[in-house]
């Protein structure tokens, strides 16, 4: 409105060259763009501009709770978006309107993200205008979208040749053969992501035959038909040189020649998940990989009760870049395991030890003293031989986020407080999750009046 008091439409604004107007306006965000268009005629054409880095790469993620088909028509519209190459509509309540509408527009698009859109409003039809327009597609972006299917795969796999990477986690209805038909196509990619995918081991036997360049997999939840002695897993093992992500989280049993040759075949693996997965011996193949793997950043071997400290050992020798570990669940691990984690690996941000029930006052003293200047999360639900001792070694922790401490039964309601105030004190409020212990006498006296 200012811009128009000022004269855009008649005064010395019209006289900035289209080049000043353009240098300005790459600075601002969409959301600035589109309240700048409601100023005046000019101002309308020039903010939607689509050569605007702005319109280029669009992210509508934060925007999320506002955008729907009806918002985005008038995008379409007025910008065409005939240039964008990023677009992200991640949690966003769209249909296949919206996508049709982006295949029609958008043929320079490289990224799309459909991740967690409305479950069931996104179907075959908006990905198959997708493959006929959209030829320059390297990544595509598909979690929980639960409508697609196999024919949403196959017109992927013949539609988008220069594709590099495609997430499939939460597709319950596509099955292997279509994932088959995508490798097959596709050598080059280097992303694949099929949890709850229906996958079986001619899908496994496909993925190591074809796709030897990916650098990221994901078979979490799934693999459910491929038999557990089946050799599958060995061929793929052996076959992804190029590895950095590898998620079996509530996968398929592995065996220790399996896990052993993904250590010694994989040295640039950064992420490995083993959570909840079935393995026949975690403590050697987790120590087999920290020793193999030093690029390790983040691990999650939670629920492998059998596994002790000696997988720490090896990672904290190894991999001196580690920056997140999930032990829940892992009873046998001790203090001396975890101290050997904090005390060498010096850029830790996430820590989750749930249900170690050996861990002391001491362990926390050493996460304290090693962690401080680096720890955002730290998860202790259930460990049970905390006391409020241990408390005051977190008050220089100024930089968590979350804490929890959820049934840790003998820690108090004081201590935890008195946690709260020495954090806030040093400028921090991380958000502390804690519940009072039960008091027993209260409780028994309450179930005896009950009683009476």
């Amino acid at each position: 409105r200012t811009l128009y008091s000022l004269g855009v439409d008649g005064g010395g604004w019209d006289d900035l060259p289209c080049e000043v107007w353009f240098a300005v306006l790459s600075y601002l965000a969409h959301t600035d763009l589109c309240c700048f268009a409601q100023v005046s005629k000019t101002c309308h054409t020039l903010s939607l501009d689509n050569r605007l880095p702005a319109w280029v790469t669009l992210d509508l993620y934060h925007n999320r709770r506002t955008v729907s088909d009806s918002t985005l028509k008038g995008l379409f519209t007025h910008s065409k978006l005939t240039r964008t190459e990023f677009l992200s509509f991640s949690a966003c309540s769209i249909s296949d309107k919206t996508i049709v509408d982006v295949a029609h527009h958008c043929p320079r698009l490289r990224f799309l993200s459909l991740f967690e859109c409305s479950a069931s409003a996104i179907t075959d039809v908006g990905i198959k205008a997708l493959s006929d327009s959209c030829k320059e597609l390297e990544v595509l972006q598909l979690t929980r979208c639960k409508a697609i299917t196999n024919a949403s795969v196959i017109a992927i796999a013949h539609g988008f040749p220069k594709l590099l990477s495609i997430d499939l986690n939460g597709c319950s209805f596509v099955t292997g053969s279509a994932v088959e038909q995508l490798c097959e196509l596709h050598p080059g990619l280097e992303e694949l992501g099929l949890s709850y995918v229906k996958v079986e081991a001619t899908t496994i036997q496909a993925i190591a035959t074809h796709t030897t360049m990916l650098k990221r997999l994901t078979l979490a939840n799934t693999c459910a038909a491929v038999p557990a002695d089946s050799s599958t897993f060995d061929l793929l093992s052996t076959a992804l040189p190029h590895l950095e992500i590898l998620d079996f989280a509530h996968g398929p049993y592995l065996s220790l020649h399996v896990l052993r040759n993904f250590a010694m075949n994989c040295p640039n693996l950064r992420v490995f998940d083993a959570g909840y997965c079935k393995s026949g011996n975690m403590t050697r193949s987790a120590t087999i990989i920290g020793e193999h793997c030093p690029k390790l950043e983040i691990i999650n071997l939670a629920m492998q009760h059998r596994m002790n400290d000696f997988p720490l050992l090896a990672i904290a020798a190894n991999c001196s870049n580690l920056k997140k570990i999930v032990l829940d669940g892992c009873h046998l691990i001790t203090h001396v395991g975890i101290s050997a984690i904090v005390t060498s690996c010096h850029n830790l941000v996430d820590l989750s030890l749930s249900a170690l029930t050996k861990l002391t006052d001491k362990t926390i003293e050493e996460i304290g003293k090693h962690c401080y200047a680096t720890l955002l999360y730290l998860t202790l639900t259930q460990c049970k031989h905390l006391t409020d001792m241990s408390l005051p070694y977190l008050y220089d922790c100024t930089k968590l986020r979350t804490l929890n401490l959820s049934q840790c039964s003998r820690l108090t309601t004081n201590g935890v407080d008195t946690l709260r105030e020495a954090l806030k004190a040093r400028g921090t409020t991380p958000r502390i999750h804690f519940s009072a212990p039960k008091n027993k006498n209260n409780s028994s006296t309450s179930n005896n009046n009950k009683q009476q």
